[in-house]
């Protein structure tokens, strides 16, 4: 258990009983998905009940499948808005979801925060399994972090220096050491809040999972 997934051990006031019993087992993969209903029983239907043609894994439910996009979408508003609050706090000045235009192309980074003559560019992102996370955030900081984009904020945001980060965790609600240390270290979050967002992210996960366990639409010609 990390810092930043104390809730498994010490339960608190965010999470009631059912939400923990199901956060844990999203964590270990014991939500009652095809796949897992199915185990050593291989000649059985084991594809998704959204007709997606693929098969029904926690993974598929809450990260790919066209039943939860809504939920995954309101997931990770929910980690940015968290990110933008706390930066506001603090006493930065926020613009969520800027449109940054310039010669490589256009940019809609997550966060750009102002404080004093910096500004840190931030871009959240909640990825699948079978993802290094923090060849994850390496990736995302790498699309930001560009002397042309970083020269238009420069002058838009009149700061003399630009910093880019990213808020990477994956659907479990595990963090990138590398995301959470560089948003320590800069001071943008804290111990606590990354307990939060950790905790945030699983919840959020479980409720698509509950949504797809509700929903009737079926995809239709898929193949």
């Amino acid at each position: 258990m990390t810092l930043y997934d104390r809730w498994v051990g010490e339960p608190s006031g965010f999470l009631d009983a059912r939400d923990y019993i199901g956060l844990t087992k999203l964590r270990i993969n014991a939500l009652p998905t095809k796949s897992r209903t199915t185990r050593g029983r291989r000649q059985l239907d084991r594809q998704c009940r959204a007709g997606c043609g693929v098969p029904e894994t926690t993974n598929h439910v809450v990260q790919g499948c066209h039943r939860t996009h809504r939920m995954r979408v309101k997931r990770h508003d929910n980690v940015s808005a968290y990110v933008a609050r706390s930066l506001t706090q603090k006493g930065y000045t926020v613009a969520e979801e800027p449109n940054i235009r310039v010669e490589s192309g256009r940019y809609k980074p997550d966060i750009v925060a102002k404080q004093g003559n910096r500004a840190v560019v931030i871009d959240a992102q909640v990825v699948t399994d079978g993802i290094d996370l923090d060849v994850a955030h390496t990736t995302k900081v790498n699309k930001y972090d560009r002397d042309d984009l970083k020269r238009k904020i420069k002058d838009q945001f009149r700061v003399n220096d630009v910093l880019v980060t990213s808020v990477t965790l994956n659907w479990r609600g595990i963090w990138s050491k590398a995301s959470s240390a560089c948003l320590l270290q800069l001071g943008i979050l804290k111990i606590k809040d990354l307990k939060v967002l950790s905790t945030r992210v699983g919840v959020g996960s479980l409720g698509s999972f509950r949504l797809f366990n509700r929903s009737t639409i079926v995809r239709t010609g898929v193949g």
